[in-house]
């Protein structure tokens, strides 16, 4: 199912009309309608962002990344795989410390597929590489999705450097002040991002200032997707 069909067929199963979404929307029931019929592909940045705030609407399934109607935002695609961690300790298990033995049990080995790069400085087109993994040894579980190859210096106050593997939540939308992959028309670039809402300003911040800020408004809201929270960093070792 398409964006628009997901939208109308949610709309209309839970009994809300065109005009009462498009109130929630700030926009038009003319937009609502162009929006179901596909004439406008895509909901805007700040469109999305009132959706998600607008009880029992899911952006995520709307946006096609789950098939829950009530995927809640900070759920995405399928984890990572897992498999039992393949390392064999240099001494016995059973001779360590209770909490070390029970947080060495707990360890697994995960594989996160790797997506291409990721600018950090002007956005670059990131091609999907699926038969790539990166794999990591992981105590406590996280909810991590992809990841992505660094590329160049624009976030080097944030410690993320040239060649560092980004690990990635899928998730279209993020709190203001962290830092996300972000899709501009189809190239991708890591910044911090804020959103205005009053004003209907999305900013993207270099953390590096030998490089502008990246500001977004109108029309422009529409070139914008983000692809997923960063929540780790792999440094790459020289």
């Amino acid at each position: 199912m398409t964006f628009g069909q997901r939208l109308h067929a949610e709309r209309r199963r839970r009994h809300v009309t065109q005009d009462e979404l498009a109130e929630v929307l700030n926009t038009t029931k003319q937009s609502i309608y162009k929006y179901e019929r596909g004439i406008v592909e895509n909901i805007p940045f700040d469109k999305l962002h009132k959706l998600a705030d607008y009880p029992g609407v899911s952006p995520i399934y709307l946006m096609g990344w789950s098939d829950d109607p009530d995927a809640p935002v900070a759920s995405a695609v399928p984890a990572a795989e897992e498999e039992p961690i393949d390392e064999t300790p240099d001494e016995p298990i059973d001779d360590l410390p209770d909490k070390v033995r029970n947080e060495m049990k707990q360890m697994s080995t995960r594989r996160y597929p790797l997506l291409g790069e990721v600018a950090c400085g002007q956005p670059i087109y990131a091609e999907e590489d699926h038969e790539t993994y990166v794999r990591v040894t992981v105590g406590r579980p996280q909810k991590l999705d992809f990841c992505l190859t660094a590329k160049g210096d624009s976030m080097v106050n944030a410690r993320i450097f040239d060649g560092d593997t980004l690990f990635v939540r899928a998730q279209p939308l993020v709190e203001d002040g962290e830092i996300a992959v972000v899709l501009i028309d189809d190239e991708a670039t890591v910044k911090r991002v804020w959103y205005d809402r009053e004003n209907g300003i999305l900013t993207l911040i270099p953390e590096n200032p030998a490089y502008k800020t990246m500001r977004y408004m109108g029309e422009d809201l529409n070139r914008i997707r983000i692809l997923g929270k960063v929540i780790a960093v792999q440094y790459l070792v020289k």
